[in-house]
């Protein structure tokens, strides 16, 4: 029997070293640690355009007329988000017919992008990639300001041209 109980003992012996094994392997586990990386988009400057509606000509003693203003956004990739638009400035085809001969919302226009801007009856909102546009609710008005005092000859058949900001 001896023979026999060798044999036992060494199949004993090589079944536990084999579960052995397999318990050692179920409970090995791994640790490690890392760094990933990614990026953000720069964005687009200057990837707004700005149109108004199709203005009547104005003159002294003309009534306001609604401004109404469409933003559309040009970036082909991404949104924008646009909190506000303002009226920046107003100037003319006569450098002697600057803002000032305009009313915005009943005062005086700015004349330079230096003054204050005006800000404008808008929803802040994001504008889709690709063309995606709003436009302020129309409440903004425009016209003429009439100075009775003074000759506004220069401002006869000029180009108004209103410039816009985002923020």
């Amino acid at each position: 029997m001896r023979k026999h109980s060798k044999k036992l003992i060494a199949g004993a012996i090589a079944i536990a070293i084999f579960i052995g094994a397999g318990i050692a392997y179920a409970y090995w586990t791994a640790t490690g640690s890392g760094t990933g990386s990614a990026s953000t988009a720069a964005g687009v400057a200057n990837n707004l355009d700005y149109n108004n509606n199709l203005l009547t000509a104005m003159y002294p003693g003309d009534d306001p007329q609604f401004l109404t203003v469409t933003v559309t956004n040009n970036d082909l990739d991404q949104a924008t988000y646009v909190d506000n638009v303002k009226l920046l400035y107003i100037d003319t085809s006569n450098l002697f017919c600057d803002g000032s001969n305009f009313l915005v919302n009943g005062f005086e226009a700015p004349t330079s992008p230096a003054g204050p801007a005006v800000s404008l009856a808008w929803t802040a909102q994001e504008l889709a990639a690709a063309g995606g546009f709003a436009s302020t609710l129309g409440t903004d008005t425009i016209q003429f300001n009439n100075k009775p005092a003074v000759n506004q000859d220069d401002c006869k058949s000029v180009t108004v041209n209103l410039h816009y900001v985002t923020e």
